[in-house]
């Protein structure tokens, strides 16, 4: 019984912590780590009721909190303003970036020395 409402915590748990990091300024324009832990507690959760019978209104939880998730996060990341999408062939909007060694530099100053390749690395591993 412990484990359909383990599953149950892990979903509601993945979405308490997105709603918290944007409350601080802290989310993610993706919401593709918290959606995997939200579709893997709702798995344990219809898995424990199928296999263990554990209670249907742990299983109607889960699935309901599944389902306003993804309702209401498609919704959010599809207002997204258009700024925070690159387009294909068109000019990034100016910006300032800090080069391997810390050092800031603005797309102007790389621009004036000629063509250049922005590489961009993934943070918070």
């Amino acid at each position: 019984m412990v484990s359909a409402y383990l599953g149950v915590a892990l979903a509601v748990g993945a979405g308490v912590d997105y709603v918290a990091r944007l409350a601080v300024g802290r989310a993610a324009f993706t919401t593709r780590g918290h959606d995997a832990a939200v579709v893997a507690g709702t798995a344990i959760a219809v898995a424990s009721v199928a296999i263990a019978g554990e209670p249907r209104w742990v299983l109607y939880a889960a699935l309901g909190w599944c389902t306003a998730w993804f309702a209401a996060t498609r919704a959010m990341l599809s207002r997204l303003p258009d700024r925070t999408r690159a387009r294909v062939g068109e000019p990034l909007p100016a910006f300032d970036v800090a080069t391997t060694d810390g050092t800031r530099v603005s797309s102007d100053q790389l621009a004036a020395e000629g063509p250049f390749v922005l590489v961009l690395y993934r943070g918070k591993w």
